[in-house]
């Protein structure tokens, strides 16, 4: 492995790498569209989410104002709705707010061609995926949690019901 890495010139100090290439830049350029379009698409969703969010609390409101039998409980369910999707829209804010970023970067780095520009996109791509990244832990880790604890209500469920 380290003799790849020693052809490759891995192993070179950080100002060894020589300058930003042509096909370098064009390469970061023909993925700017696509970049952009998906920054623009994941605001647009969450200005969705979040319209969502208030059509569901004001549904719930709306029902409980013309029926008694509605209760407090479906306030409660509509509010839980309207948070869960105000903060899911909200991390879709954040990754397209990344993605944005990035594609920012690139369209400075094909004005300037710049090792600084190169930097700065490539370093905004990686912010872009360490977040990706610790938000896909993070749901891995719910699904997980989300088995344990179905299985656990499987297994009381088929306790109690053996025992009635």
């Amino acid at each position: 492995m380290t003799d790849d890495l020693e052809t490759t010139g891995a192993s070179k100090g950080p100002e060894e790498y020589g300058a930003v290439t042509a096909a370098m830049v064009q390469s970061l350029v023909e993925t700017r569209p696509w970049v952009y379009f998906l920054a623009v698409l994941g605001f647009v969703v969450a200005g969705f989410m979040v319209l969502a969010a208030i059509v569901a609390f004001a549904v719930v409101a709306f029902a409980q104002s013309f029926s008694s039998d509605f209760g407090a409980g479906g306030v409660v369910i509509g509010a839980m709705y309207a948070v869960f999707y105000i903060v899911i829209a909200g991390l879709y804010l954040w990754v397209s707010y990344y993605l944005y970023r990035y594609a920012t970067a690139i369209r400075e780095l094909k004005t300037t061609n710049s090792s600084a520009s190169m930097e700065r996109a490539l370093n905004s791509q990686r912010s872009f995926w360490r977040l990706v990244g610790i938000m896909t832990a993070i749901y891995m880790g719910f699904l997980v949690l989300a088995i344990v604890v179905g299985v656990i209500a499987a297994i009381i469920v088929g306790v109690f019901a053996a025992n009635a």
